[in-house]
């Protein structure tokens, strides 16, 4: 990150897609296994299919915080938060 706004907001959608497709990957994979349905084809297909998507994806996430881009876009989100009273 250079510090370019625009830049800036394709990080942070770049992390909340990688985030959102990654936890949609465990959830479908849990719910294979809650379904009961992990012991057929379709849903050791499916359950193999998720997990790949979500250590995927996943894996942006943490090589992102790996190396603290991630850390920025949130610090940069924390900052725009914050009242106009305790900007300085």
């Amino acid at each position: 990150m250079n510090g370019n706004k625009g830049e800036f907001w394709e990080d942070a959608f770049l992390l909340a897609f990688c985030s959102v497709i990654a936890l949609a990957g465990l959830a479908v994979a849990c719910w294979v296994v809650a379904a009961g349905r992990l012991l057929s084809l379709d849903g050791i297909l499916l359950t193999a299919i998720a997990l790949l998507f979500a250590l995927v994806f996943g894996g942006v996430v943490a090589w992102s915080f790996h190396k603290g881009e991630a850390q920025e876009v949130l610090k940069h989100l924390v900052a725009g938060r914050k009242p106009d009273s305790e900007k300085g």
